[in-house]
């Protein structure tokens, strides 16, 4: 198969803490990163193909598939109808015969049309029957511009758990195209979710295919006093928060989860140790959230290395209001972050 002739060639995957934005380093946007990706598997492989509403439209999706029919062909680029279980459907009967789908969602809430598809058949598919099962679901999550509660839902915690479907959040560029080769080129089915408030975000892209650990976490800062986990988008307010806080005399430690299900429990645990304390920021709700899966883990595995009990940040609620000046009372931000590291620290600051 290509991928396994491509994986051959490399002899690592790019290290998860490369520098972005060098000097003289290939700078893409988000959105740019994952076209880039989806182009260049539909170039290696024959057998890519993507299905969607839209996909081939300019303005949907982002722009991210807009053009392709025309270069690959509309037989591997699929035009579908509003019938998200139908897709799902498709996508796992092609998977099992040697091809290997892409779905596209414009928005994740829509996913929940298609959830007896993908929980009772895609994940279940590979310990029931055997054989790989390469399908990746694409879903746009979360905070619009006052779109309302069906619009800017995250729904990572609610697939979170099923062992045969893997849940990854990229959050940069250089991880969004790594991450979108390695899914792709794998043999598990992948929900593959982005934010799309990360679309116009900036970074180092290297031009030729690369692929990165889809089940490992990302140190973005080494540190010793806090450890930080977060997720998607909630990783530019911990970058805000570390930054407003790196006079002050706190080392935080930042890991960015990357992957959602299965977590990378050593990471977190190695840092938890070294810090004694952590912050979960959810890119969601925190009750029955991604941060209380990895609190029981800590737990469980290292209970005793905690100083102080651990805190989570999350959405205000789950039904996100129309309206962008009501949808921003929902989110928590980079203040909210640096007050909750300050008191797990002792070191108030009263404004």
């Amino acid at each position: 198969m290509p991928w396994t002739e491509l994986i051959a060639e490399q002899s690592s995957c790019f290290p998860a803490k490369m520098a972005e934005g060098e000097d003289g380093k290939r700078i893409l946007t988000y959105q740019q990163a994952i076209k880039e990706a989806i182009c260049q598997a539909l170039e290696i492989d024959k057998n890519v193909i993507i299905l969607g509403e839209g996909v081939d439209t300019a303005g949907y999706i982002y722009d991210t598939t807009a053009g392709t029919g025309a270069q690959f062909g509309k037989d591997r680029v699929i035009e579908t109808p509003i019938a998200e279980a139908a897709i799902a459907g498709i996508a796992l009967g092609a998977a099992i015969t040697g091809m290997r789908p892409v779905i596209m969602h414009m928005r994740n809430d829509f996913l929940l049309m298609s959830m007896d598809q993908i929980i009772n058949h895609i994940s279940h598919w590979q310990n029931i029957f055997g054989g790989d099962v390469p399908v990746v679901i694409r879903a746009i999550i979360a905070r619009g511009w006052g779109s309302g509660a069906q619009h800017s839902q995250s729904f990572q915690r609610l697939f979170a758990g099923f062992e045969g479907l893997d849940v990854v959040m990229p959050y940069t560029p250089y991880d969004v195209k790594g991450m979108f080769l390695s899914a792709i080129s794998g043999k598990k089915p992948v929900l593959f979710l982005e934010h799309r408030w990360l679309y116009g975000d900036k970074g180092y892209v290297p031009q030729e295919p690369y692929f990165s650990d889809l089940h490992s976490a990302a140190i973005r800062k080494q540190g010793s006093d806090v450890t930080v986990v977060g997720m998607s988008l909630a990783n530019r307010d911990i970058s805000d928060a570390t930054a407003s806080l790196s006079g002050s005399g706190i080392d935080i430690e930042w890991i960015d989860l990357r992957c959602i299900y299965p977590p990378d429990m050593d990471c977190i645990s190695t840092s938890v140790k070294k810090t004694g304390r952590l912050v979960i920021v959810e890119n969601g709700t925190v009750h029955n959230g991604i941060g209380a899966e990895v609190i029981a883990r800590i737990c469980e595995n290292c209970f005793d290395s905690l100083k102080k009990p651990v805190k989570r940040i999350g959405w205000k609620t789950a039904t996100v209001p129309a309206g962008p000046r009501l949808e921003e009372k929902v989110y928590p931000g980079a203040d909210e972050i640096i007050n909750e590291i300050r008191g797990m620290m002792g070191k108030y600051e009263f404004k």
